[in-house]
């Protein structure tokens, strides 16, 4: 008897939660008693390979697909933006004029994913011994660590 008790306890309770569940679909969102547990994405709007289990909560209405944010649209892509609008740049160092103190450098930047951008012009501070930078051996670092990262610093 206790069995049956729990039984009816648990379908109210199922019940009952997906009609409060229900209430609180949001924008796009329609609830499923029933639905499967990869819902189409943004990120990946034909799941292929998905687990046979029965869902129940809110899911994108047809035609609509979950994004980063969490929100159903329609649309994936990013709403576009004007190009931003920057100053002229310098093409070499001969276009540039540096203030006192300063010199002009082709500066790298550094590049992690291809393609890279090529060497700019940049004002830099003058050094009074330039070669020093190219002298700088492992015993003369100690490494740090930091919450981002790892960085080096020069022991003087």
């Amino acid at each position: 008897m206790k069995e049956l008790y729990l039984v009816l306890l648990t379908f109210y309770l199922t019940a009952v939660l997906a009609q409060d569940e229900r209430r609180r679909c949001g924008r796009n969102e329609v609830f499923d008693a029933c639905g499967s547990a990869c819902e189409p994405t943004c990120r990946n709007p034909n799941p292929e390979v998905c687990t046979l289990q029965c869902v129940a909560g809110c899911r994108c209405r047809t035609g609509y697909f979950r994004n980063d944010n969490n929100e159903c649209v329609k649309n994936c892509n990013p709403p576009t933006r004007p190009p931003p609008t920057h100053p002229p740049t310098a093409a070499s160092c001969s276009e540039m004029r540096c203030p006192a103190g300063y010199h002009c450098e082709m500066v790298e930047f550094p590049c992690i994913r291809q393609p890279c951008a090529a060497p700019s012009p940049r004002c830099v501070p003058d050094r009074a011994f330039p070669s020093l930078w190219f002298f700088i051996f492992p015993s003369d670092l100690s490494v740090s660590y930091s919450p981002k990262g790892v960085y080096c610093e020069l022991i003087v």
